[in-house]
């Protein structure tokens, strides 16, 4: 193995931080782009630290690796933000009542599953309306499209076919869910 662990972490870091963030965000919907950032930053120094304690191989697969680190790292700060976000039961509510389902981390991970393999256009059409909240102009010119009707027409078909995949995917799961009705708009 290498000796130079700064020149290995220095590497991957510079490297690899767009598709990690990307990753992360789209596996965890929930998560912040400020938290993605920051667990990118964890990530690498937990893998310095085990570089320096001789816990890697020298077949790792580094991508995988620094991704697993991730991916472990934001399921531990979702469930402690979940535990310490969550308000105190009202008297005469029971403890062992159900969460809403978007508090649900095995939800939200289907969820982020399913985002995962959402078409690239779809993805980055949702990405730009929903995360970043740019107007259907904006985003027709981001990717460019003729106009914002063209790109709020193949939004409405991204989010039909993803609240598709969803809905099936929570019912594999064994979630009995039924979805909203939507109007043309997309609202409720």
């Amino acid at each position: 193995m290498a000796n130079n662990y700064e020149d290995i972490v220095r590497e991957f870091y510079t490297s690899f931080r767009r598709e990690f963030i990307d990753k992360l965000s789209w596996r965890f919907p929930t998560l912040r782009l400020v938290d993605a950032q920051n667990l990118y930053q964890d990530a690498f120094i937990a893998v310095y630290e085990n570089l320096l304690a001789n816990k890697v191989s020298e077949r790792t697969q580094w991508k995988s690796y620094i991704m697993t680190i991730g991916f472990n790292l934001a399921c531990k700060s979702l469930r402690d933000s979940k535990m310490v976000d969550l308000p105190a039961p009202e008297p005469g509510i029971f403890m062992d009542e159900e969460l809403p389902l978007s508090a649900n981390l095995e939800v939200q991970s289907i969820l982020g599953k399913e985002l995962s393999h959402t078409p690239d256009t779809c993805r980055l059409i949702l990405k730009l309306f929903y995360y970043e909240n740019l107007s259907m102009d904006e985003i027709a010119e981001e990717i460019g499209y003729k106009n914002a009707q063209t790109a709020k027409a193949k939004k409405s078909q991204c989010m039909t076919d993803f609240i598709k995949r969803v809905t099936e995917a929570l019912k594999r799961a064994g979630y009995d869910i039924k979805p909203k009705g939507r109007n043309r708009n997309g609202k409720n």
